[in-house]
Protein backbone atom coordinates (compact mmCIF):
# COMPACT_ATOMS: atom_id res chain seq x y z
CA UNK A 1 0.00 0.00 0.00
CA UNK A 2 2.94 2.36 0.87
CA UNK A 3 4.82 1.72 -2.44
CA UNK A 4 1.49 2.94 -4.41
CA UNK A 5 1.25 6.24 -2.32
CA UNK A 6 4.57 6.74 -3.28
CA UNK A 7 4.22 5.66 -6.55
CA UNK A 8 1.16 8.31 -6.90
CA UNK A 9 3.17 10.96 -5.81
CA UNK A 10 5.79 10.38 -7.99
CA UNK A 11 3.30 10.39 -11.15
CA UNK A 12 1.64 13.44 -9.64
CA UNK A 13 4.63 15.17 -9.39
CA UNK A 14 5.59 14.08 -13.01
CA UNK A 15 2.75 15.38 -14.45
CA UNK A 16 3.02 18.98 -12.35
CA UNK A 17 6.78 19.21 -13.73
CA UNK A 18 5.64 18.58 -17.58
CA UNK A 19 2.45 20.01 -17.26
CA UNK A 20 3.52 23.77 -15.57
CA UNK A 21 5.91 24.51 -18.12
CA UNK A 22 3.28 24.63 -21.08
CA UNK A 23 1.13 26.37 -18.76
CA UNK A 24 3.84 29.13 -18.54
CA UNK A 25 3.89 29.07 -22.48
CA UNK A 26 0.60 29.18 -22.82
CA UNK A 27 -0.07 31.90 -20.46
CA UNK A 28 2.85 34.58 -22.32
CA UNK A 29 1.38 33.94 -26.09
CA UNK A 30 -2.03 34.41 -24.30
CA UNK A 31 -0.84 37.66 -23.11
CA UNK A 32 0.65 38.53 -26.23
CA UNK A 33 -2.96 38.12 -28.29
CA UNK A 34 -4.50 40.46 -25.22
CA UNK A 35 -1.82 43.18 -25.84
Amino acid sequence: MLNTKIKKKLFLSVIFFLFLPSVACAEKSFRKHIA
